[in-house]
């Protein structure tokens, strides 16, 4: 699932007017932001590890192997 990097940085979508906010407890918030910030960061991490296995793909599919010489040659 993709998401904009303000929401990953700041938990929220930026809109305009007020919106009122929900009450919970200051410890519930504080567990709360800290799975969505693993949640985020695996995201992050499997997405990164993804970009590199295509470019690694568009790189090699039209490279040949590399010759092998002797002495000699």
């Amino acid at each position: 699932m993709q998401q904009p990097p303000f929401l990953l940085d700041t938990r929220r979508i930026p809109r305009m007017g007020f919106e009122p906010s929900q009450a919970s407890s200051g410890l519930e918030m504080v567990d709360e932001f800290t799975e969505q910030m693993k949640s985020a960061t695996e995201e992050a991490k499997l997405a990164i590890r993804k970009a590199q296995e295509d470019m690694a793909w568009y790189y090699n599919r039209k490279r040949t192997p590399v010759p092998m010489y002797k002495p000699g040659d």
